[in-house]
């Protein structure tokens, strides 16, 4: 998918998922937001023109283009910075790293290593520690701020891939360990079909909506919505992948 999607998708589940924080730890919400808006661009790091080095959104027309460039533009400033320096400080070190300590092929390939487990994972604990280290000296740092950061790249990360998994190129989960990818029928591309993602997004926008509206009138607590959203939204997660997408283990 292209980084509109992958931004898009990623922040309305997000909101689907974790609107009702936003109502007893607003900072807490903004912190996990941006992590999950950086972590829904960070595993194509591996590439040579991703979004994440750019400041703009390639091919956004449309609402879809409006909606993004008026969420984005505070936030995209910021993504040259981040990926140059996640590309050169965490994602070549770790990928020359574990080059030397396995007998797999550690290859640079985009959709490889920052597309798995093992990336995800490396990539977005090595971040957190630079956060700590970099806070620490600065005197401002905070366990909680660091670890929802932290939750929010996994998350957005986690989200990417299973996005990439719905095209035919598809996302070999366990790399460097097993070759096998799940893929689905999607073409990635300009000529690619938007409607299903477009009508994802607004189911996905207006549950958001109906959940804070949920806890705001009703008042259950906060977390149990949060864990009821989750399941909720993995369902028709599961029916895009597999049933719109045809996604299959190969």
């Amino acid at each position: 998918m292209l980084g509109k999607h992958h931004f898009s998708l990623s922040v309305a589940t997000y909101l689907a998922v974790f609107a009702p924080l936003i109502l007893v730890r607003p900072w807490l919400f903004c912190l996990f937001g941006f992590g999950v808006s950086v972590g829904s661009l960070l595993p194509d790091v591996d590439g040579e023109d991703a979004t994440i080095f750019h400041q703009t959104f390639k091919g956004t027309q449309g609402w879809l283009g409006g909606a993004l460039r008026f969420v984005v533009r505070p936030l995209s400033i910021f993504f040259p910075y981040i990926g140059y320096l996640v590309k050169y400080v965490v994602y070549r070190p770790t990928v020359w790293l574990y080059d030397l300590l396995l007998p797999q092929d550690m290859t640079t390939a985009h959709r490889g290593y920052t597309h798995s487990h093992l990336g995800i994972w490396t990539t977005s604990t090595v971040i957190a520690a630079l956060i700590s280290l970099v806070s620490s000296s600065m005197g401002a740092f905070t366990a909680s701020s660091v670890v929802t950061t932290y939750c929010g790249l996994v998350f957005g990360m986690y989200l990417h891939i299973v996005q990439d998994s719905c095209t035919k190129s598809g996302i070999v989960w366990n790399f460097p360990f097993s070759n096998k990818a799940l893929r689905g029928d999607r073409r990635t591309g300009p000529k690619a079909s938007e409607t299903p993602i477009q009508v994802f997004l607004c189911f996905l926008v207006i549950f958001a909506g109906i959940s804070l509206g949920v806890v705001l009138y009703h008042d259950p607590p906060v977390f149990a919505a949060i864990g009821a959203n989750m399941l909720t939204v993995s369902i028709p997660w599961i029916g895009f992948l597999w049933g719109v997408h045809n996604a299959r283990l190969t």
